[in-house]
């Protein structure tokens, strides 16, 4: 007994030795990967903190100044949403100490409460995950992710006001050979960015550079397809912003406010439009109203509490809302080495607030896996490709058919209708993310080894085509020995044949000169007998 136990705990170190060495041993070859990260919004700064934790060397470059980057007022009011998965991926790269952040300056709510516009009663609810979702503004979420400890400690090189121009990641504009070579960004200041990997994460760069050039990488016998182009929605999107202070002067808007401390999201919907409302836990009301009208037009009717938020509140501004659908591929097909994220990427029809930036974060951490554990970038890239490439169809799939839905309902003066149908449709949403982000390592192992297998088998194809061809090429030369042999013994006989009829020919002439001398022997034999004898 006391033998099998000591035996299972040498067993069992033995194998932490293992596993310890692989992960040093990925680490040190995580060392060695460079990364360029264009684009430092909220997806960029994402990818940045996920691939610091990875262990590369990342460069990142935004075509904004600080300033702009971080103080954009038009995207002061601007939502966006985290559920728990999605926190603990970020948990895993930048620490509990980021997580424990993240918590503490988040708007908590647990699902998006539908509610009738004109009576304020409740009509359905989504739920965002256990136990809750977590809600910011994007000026926020970005201050908090851009301050993390791991970025102060790791210090990537940061460009700002650095605008890109064009890419480069042809076999011939590599700085060495394949596989190792890198790309380069050549920014308007004409200087190169190399790095092994370029990431296009989100901004004008790598909206207007990067998607137009992974596009043209897609082989064919035909020229390949433009990027698909923005599509508008027929819906904008008008942010508001109301202090405490004109809540308390308000009495009509006391109604709106969540009986405790929790934050409340709450969702109004009409015939053309509906109105979103955030409560923080200081009384603000963040709201924006998304219509396919005017906003005065579509707010008739509505409870007195809605029209007089919209009235009192502080306008932020109207943006038309549009989508951006996800390109034939991700990756740039000439070397692989260069690869699209959030905006860049795609971004989602209107109406699906909960999806956007997770699906964008779920596919940053992915790239970071597939980099890590691949042997090399390319091959990385391709795994990234190919475990994406459905995901990503799906998304869009899902966010499109509610964008359809809500804008045909809306038409047809029935929104409520299309809510309640979407809840239903979205139920267990949250456990398949969950069952992905515990599983996509092993995922991405076994499709390593896919690739692994296929390029193995390729090139056992190769060299089987290979020596195809050196047989071939044996068995022409044995043909043309065979036929050059055959050639010579045909003029041997050739030549034979000829001497025979030579001879024959000498034999002939022989015999017919034997006659005429027989003949002439003959003539004068008969003359001979012809003269008389003389006589005695």
């Amino acid at each position: 007994m006391i033998t099998s136990v000591v035996a299972a705990i040498a067993i069992s170190q033995r194998e932490g030795r293992r596993k310890k060495a692989e992960a040093e041993a990925e680490a040190a070859e995580a060392a060695k990967k460079s990364v360029l990260v264009v684009g430092m919004g909220l997806v960029g700064t994402i990818a940045t903190l996920l691939f610091c934790a990875q262990g590369f060397t990342v460069t990142r470059v935004d075509q904004k100044s600080p300033d702009d980057l971080y103080n954009d007022s038009r995207r002061a009011d601007e939502m966006r949403i985290l559920t728990e998965t999605t926190l603990g991926v970020l948990g895993r790269a930048g620490g509990e100490e980021l997580v424990a952040e993240l918590r503490e300056e988040a708007f908590r709510t647990d699902n998006l409460q539908y509610r009738r516009s004109k009576s304020c009663k409740p009509l359905c609810s989504t739920p965002l995950g256990a136990p809750a979702a977590s809600l910011y503004t994007y000026p926020d979420l970005l201050s908090i992710l851009s301050s993390c400890e791991l970025l102060k400690r790791v210090k990537p090189a940061t460009h700002y006001s650095t605008r890109i121009v064009s890419l480069h990641d042809a076999p011939e504009d590599l700085d060495g050979p394949l596989p190792a070579g890198r790309p380069y960004a050549l920014t308007a200041a004409g200087e190169k960015l190399y790095a092994d990997c370029i990431i296009l994460c989100d901004g004008a760069s790598s909206a207007s550079v990067g998607r137009p050039h992974v596009c043209a990488s897609i082989p064919g016998p035909a020229a390949p397809p433009p990027p698909p182009p923005p599509v508008e929605t027929g819906w904008s999107s008008t942010a508001y912003h109301l202090p405490e202070s004109t809540l308390v002067a308000t009495p009509a808007l006391t109604k709106l406010l969540p009986q405790d401390d929790w934050g409340r999201t709450d969702i109004y919907t009409g015939d053309s439009s509906y109105l979103s409302i955030l409560t923080d836990g200081d009384s603000h009301l963040r709201h924006t109203h998304l219509t396919t009208s005017a906003p005065t037009d579509a707010t008739q009717g509505w409870d007195p509490a809605l029209t007089t938020a919209l009235s009192h509140a502080h306008a932020l501004g109207t943006t038309p809302l549009t989508a951006l659908p996800p390109p034939a591929t991700l990756v740039s097909k000439r070397t692989r080495k260069l690869a699209l994220l959030g905006t860049a990427a795609f971004s989602l029809p209107p109406h699906a607030p909960h999806l956007a930036l997770t699906t964008h974060l779920s596919a940053a951490a992915t790239l970071a896996v597939c980099l890590r554990k691949a042997a090399s970038v390319p091959l990385g890239l391709e795994v990234f490709s190919r475990l994406r490439a459905p995901l990503t169809d799906a998304v869009w799939r899902r966010a499109q058919a509610r964008c359809d839905a809500i804008s045909a309902s809306a038409a047809g003066g029935e929104l409520e209708a299309a809510e309640v149908q979407w809840a239903r449709e979205e139920a267990g949403a949250e456990e398949a993310d969950r069952r992905a982000d515990a599983e996509f390592e092993g995922v991405i192992e076994a499709l390593t080894g896919e690739m692994v297998e296929r390029q193995r088998a390729v090139l056992v194809a190769q060299a089987q085509a290979q020596a195809e061809a050196q047989a071939r090429a044996e068995g022409e030369a044995r043909a043309r020995v065979e036929a050059e042999a055959a050639g010579r013994k045909g003029e041997e006989e050739e030549g034979e044949e000829e001497e025979e009829e030579e001879e024959e020919e000498e034999e002939g002439e022989e015999e017919e000169e034997d006659e005429k001398t027989h003949r002439s022997d003959d003539e004068d034999g008969d003359k001979d007998e012809g003269v008389p004898l003389p006589k005695t």
